[in-house]
């Protein structure tokens, strides 16, 4: 396992100095519970097209007004506000930080002793903590290291707390996965105390000896949509857990059949498309197809019925096709996710591989803005799609505006220069743009950027543009 960037002991204040606890009595606003809103899981919660929504303020409570808001709840509006006494809460007690010699180990090991095993030092960001390069590793069955915290006398009625990030660098294996345990602890005189967690990645349940899973759903395109106080997912085949459940610990009810298109991206317009956005693909015809269909909806969730198709080509079914393109992947017409701006009354599509395309679509058809005859990427306009993320090597350049990468460029420590599955989302005044960066079989990672318009342009968590080479961190934004 590997000890990351972070080590550090903190001091909080005696407890003869923090405040004394008081109680609040600030009346909060709470919402007359539908139904379809588990009271337990969501206590100020109303229903509103399948989401259970705060009463107040933006979603999930920001900006809260401690007003009732009048877009909410089954009638247009929250229909009972009742207050309520908040808990008593402490006041916030004071940190004092101890430093830790090279808590970062870019001084390689020093400052540290061996309490067992093997340590080294690496520099790379793909073991490292985020926003760091350098990390320790610890060889298994016992590997340690430890510091005597120079200056600093351990007193009676203080708290110390050591924080760390660790995490297992051995490979999931089918079978024999070794269980990776990393410890952090503080000791003083005779008295020590510790805290173990297992580090190694996860592994589902019902894997078979062969590696294929026994009892999962398929994941291909996982987007999740809400209708009707059910939470709906399609891969292959449809399937529903009421609104409350636990998506990860509960199970999912198997419904009817979703089809055989890639990567579905769902979407409900008001008013407009009740419809999935699937992808097919060959590259075994005389010349590469890649396309999105509009699959549309019928009837309300949990039970679909879905539009019948218009014909077939070497990819497969055809139904309605909003996007094509033939002959090479630039671009690559895959992985549709649907974004609908209820504030501002506009559709979106993220779409590709290679690069990253932003689409608007029409709310009332659902199809390309402008409704075009023809399909074919080709055919449209300029400025009909925007490319918004490259993360593509030079001599496969396809993102119009992008900088190009230097010659040798294939990626960074963390992904290939790959990328697909893009999603968009609005939150907050801010466009988040995410996508599944790098190759899927050794080293595909989730990367987003933001920007205040939903067809950009994005930057990264350091301001650096998505379609910007930086060549500082030798990479493009992301």
């Amino acid at each position: 396992m590997i000890l990351l960037q972070r080590l550090a002991v903190v001091v909080l204040a005696t407890a003869d100095t923090a405040s004394a606890v008081v109680g609040r009595s600030l009346q909060d606003p709470e919402c007359t519970i539908h139904a379809d809103c588990d009271a337990a899981t969501f206590p100020q919660f109303c229903y509103k097209g399948g989401f259970c929504e705060p009463c107040t303020g933006g979603w999930w409570g920001e900006g809260d007004t401690g007003e009732c808001r009048s877009n909410i709840s089954i009638n247009g509006s929250c229909a009972v506000c009742t207050p309520k006494t908040l808990p008593p809460t402490a006041a916030p007690v004071k940190k004092t930080k101890i430093n830790v010699a090279n808590s970062s180990f870019e001084g390689g090991t020093a400052g540290w002793t061996s309490a067992g095993g093997s340590a080294r030092t690496s520099a790379d960001e793909l073991g490292a903590a985020p926003h760091r390069q350098t990390y320790l590793s610890l060889s298994g069955g016992g590997g340690a290291v430890q510091q005597t915290l120079a200056g600093v006398t351990v007193q009676a009625g203080r708290t110390y707390v050591a924080t760390a990030w660790a995490r297992a660098v051995n490979p999931p294996s089918v079978g024999r996965s070794a269980s990776t345990k990393a410890t952090v602890g503080l000791a003083a005189g005779g008295a020590a105390a510790s805290t173990v967690r297992r580090v190694e990645a996860p592994v589902l349940s019902g894997v078979g000896t062969d590696g294929s899973p026994a009892d999962t759903i398929g994941d291909d395109g996982v987007n999740i949509w809400f209708e009707n106080g059910y939470r709906m997912h399609a891969a292959g085949w449809f399937y529903s857990q009421r609104v409350g459940q636990d998506p990860v610990n509960d199970p999912w009810t198997k419904r009817g059949f979703a089809g055989d298109g890639m990567a579905t991206g769902p979407i409900i317009v008001p008013g407009g498309p009740k419809a999935m956005y699937d992808t097919w693909y060959t590259e075994e015809a005389d010349e590469l197809i890649s396309r999105i269909d509009r699959v549309d909806l019928s009837g309300v969730a949990p039970n679909y019925e879905r539009a019948e198709a218009t014909g077939e080509d070497e990819a497969g079914e055809i139904f309605h096709t909003v996007l094509s393109h033939k002959g090479d992947q630039g671009p690559w017409v895959i992985d549709a996710h649907l974004t609908y701006d209820d504030e501002e009354d506009r559709l979106w599509m993220s779409w590709g591989g290679h690069a990253m395309w932003i689409t608007e679509m029409d709310p009332k058809t659902g199809n390309v803005l402008g409704n075009p005859k023809n399909a074919e990427f080709d055919k449209h306009p300029a400025g009909t799609h925007k490319c918004v993320a490259a993360w593509e090597v030079r001599d496969f350049r396809m993102c119009t505006g992008a900088d190009a990468a230097p010659r040798d460029w294939d990626g960074d420590a963390n992904g290939v220069g790959y990328h697909e599955g893009p999603s968009l989302y609005k939150k907050g005044g801010f466009w988040y743009y995410c996508a599944s960066y790098g190759s899927m079989g050794f080293s595909y990672t989730i990367r987003c950027c933001r920007s205040r318009r939903p067809d950009g342009p994005f930057v990264d968590k350091d301001n650096i543009g998505c379609t910007k080479f930086d060549t500082t961190k030798d990479r493009f934004g992301a």
